[in-house]
């Protein structure tokens, strides 16, 4: 793990005020891709669904996703669209398969984010069915989050060898 790795579980509407907190007077910034940064601070990353929301941060980049319950309306659609072909026979196989593809999706989405591209980038490409991931050139541990309510499904990634 990081030397510093902390990941807070908020309501949405508590982002902004744990965002100062954990910049402790240092300026906040958007990148262009619109990802929060505190200049001379720690790597933060923020994610919400519904009404919760998360916030990480590191010494390192990090990225975190959640997601809330919910129907997906095409399953075998995005499986196809995001999953690579070792995925695909996984999820093939869980019990609870919308369950299993929100689980592989946030971890996807965290270890994007800790990248810096986010959705936009092609993530079938990106393997996450182990604790480490290799993505642009980097490698990424990965840690599924105690979901913060019932359903959820929550990740972080962040950057690094596992000791």
């Amino acid at each position: 793990m990081p030397a510093v790795l902390e990941v807070r579980i908020l309501a949405a509407g508590a982002v902004r005020a744990a965002l100062t907190s954990i910049a402790a007077g240092a300026p906040i910034v958007r990148d262009e891709r619109g990802k929060p940064q505190i200049v001379g601070g720690p790597h933060v990353n923020l994610a919400h669904s519904g009404p919760l929301a998360l916030i990480a941060r590191a010494d390192v980049p990090v990225g975190v996703d959640l997601e809330a319950p919910r129907r997906l309306r095409n399953p075998d659609g995005l499986a196809r669209r995001i999953c690579t072909p070792r995925e695909l026979e996984w999820w093939a196989d869980q019990p609870d398969r919308e369950t299993a593809l929100l689980a592989l999706w946030v971890r996807k989405e965290a270890v994007a984010k800790a990248e810096g591209g986010g959705i936009a980038t092609a993530l079938s490409g990106l393997e996450v069915l182990s604790p480490v991931a290799v993505w642009g050139g980097r490698r990424w541990l990965l840690h599924d989050l105690t979901p913060p309510a019932p359903g959820f499904q929550a990740a972080v990634a962040w950057a690094g060898d596992p000791d």
